[in-house]
């Protein structure tokens, strides 16, 4: 069973259309990427997987319950199941690192044991959060402010966090973009780890196509808010790869004569 799917998934904003019967199925252990230009509907997308848009139309599954119709405490008990990694490293950067993956126990715990309380949480949930940030090698940094993290590190702790929620899904939105080659491939390994060890569904939205390649078990290419293609990176034409990103390139090339 697919750990999110999205069926026939619509959705516009004052009436333009940005999504048009999106089929996307992410596969437990396995990691799938995400292709797609600016403007192609991937971050709508991956908003409406999250809960975060409403769609207009079709039908979100998380490991096997549909989602899209949720309100009130049955969504956010759904949340819970998929976690999210930002590009903008989204962790509260004047709290300790272990805090940061304590929180990722948030709705599973009451409140009152997490907060200004975290050196009184419970024994299990410090241990688990110690594991959490061990199996990403950072458990040596644990009392340090977040914000004293490199980028690598802060996604790191991102999926850290991912693993003290328990979630079943992981959805990563750009989350090297703005990190050096080799801490980008560091973060790829461990969404590739999380995927294969602990079963979770990976989805991972890139640019850079040596990545995709290297990482990815199957490779979704989004255009004009329609799926272009679905399949292993190395069975995608060359001309549909270029495709995909050309109408980014004329938009790009248009600005910079404009300047």
């Amino acid at each position: 069973m697919p750990g999110l799917e999205a069926r026939s998934v619509h959705k516009r904003f004052d009436g333009r259309v940005v999504l048009q019967g999106v089929d996307l199925s992410v596969d437990r252990g396995l990691v799938t990427i995400l292709l797609g230009a600016n403007g192609s509907g991937k971050s709508t997308l991956i908003r409406c997987l999250t809960g975060l848009e409403r769609i207009d139309a079709g039908e979100v599954w998380v490991a096997g319950e549909r989602t899209d119709g949720l309100r009130g405490s049955d969504l956010r008990r759904s949340r819970r199941r998929v976690a999210v990694v930002f590009q903008q490293f989204n962790i509260i950067g004047n709290v300790s690192v272990f805090q940061n993956v304590l929180n990722g126990a948030m709705g599973r715990v009451p409140f009152g044991v997490l907060g200004v309380l975290a050196p009184l949480a419970p024994g299990r949930l410090r241990e688990k959060a110690m594991y959490c940030l061990a199996r990403v090698g950072l458990a040596d940094r644990a009392d340090h402010p977040a914000r004293t993290l490199s980028g690598g590190q802060q996604q790191r702790v991102a999926i850290a966090r991912a693993l003290m929620q328990e979630a079943e899904v992981v959805i990563a939105d750009e989350p090297v973009a703005s990190l050096d080659p080799e801490a980008g491939r560091a973060v790829m390994d461990l969404l590739v780890t999380v995927a294969r060890e602990d079963g979770m569904a990976v989805l991972v939205s890139l640019h850079q196509l040596g990545l995709v390649e290297q990482y990815g078990d199957r490779t979704v290419g989004l255009k004009a808010g329609r799926v272009d293609f679905d399949t292993r990176f190395e069975a995608v034409p060359r001309d549909r790869m270029e495709a995909l990103y050309l109408e980014d390139a004329v938009a790009q090339t248009s600005l910079e004569d404009s300047a």
